[in-house]
């Protein structure tokens, strides 16, 4: 059975490295990314801008990227790791949805302590404290009653849910 991950966290929560250190152990090939941050990054280094100066040139076709991935992952029967926020049931339950045969995990990111100092960390990359703040606010755990198999914090290793 295929396997889709949903990463849950804010910016700088830790999912993108989440994902470099899952695929060490995992055939990189075997599976897909489904990342706006990533399609955004890539067409704003095309043009010679930063991730934040490309950011509202390039958010529409990030969605549109994500939205048609997903879609094309899907029916592959492909594993995926979702790499957005996905903070809320409204932003998850389309998500979800789309992977019918998939066993459909929910990997949860606590706020770390030290985000201002991740967040500072990435050059190019900056989001208004507001943003983050009402990120934090909207926040709604994720539950089984969304379509999730199971639903782990970050920590837990993979084995459980693979």
């Amino acid at each position: 059975m295929p396997v889709a991950i949903f990463l849950i966290g804010i910016p700088g929560s830790g999912k993108t490295t989440y994902i470099s250190n899952f695929l060490k152990d995992e055939n990189r090939d075997d599976w897909i990314i489904i990342s706006s941050d990533d399609y955004i990054q890539e067409q704003s280094e095309k043009v010679g801008l930063t991730y934040s100066e490309g950011f509202s040139m390039f958010i529409k076709a990030a969605t549109k990227h994500v939205e048609e991935t997903s879609l094309a992952a899907a029916k592959a029967g492909k594993n995926i790791i979702w790499d957005q926020t996905n903070l809320n049931v409204k932003s998850r339950r389309h998500r979800v949805s789309i992977f019918k045969t998939h066993k459909k995990v929910a990997v949860i990111f606590p706020v770390p302590m030290d985000l201002q100092i991740r967040l500072a960390s990435r050059p190019g990359k900056s989001i208004p404290d507001n943003v983050i703040e009402n990120m934090i606010k909207t926040y709604e755990e994720p539950t089984v009653s969304e379509g999730f198999d199971t639903i782990v914090m970050n920590s837990v290793s993979k084995r459980f849910f693979m």
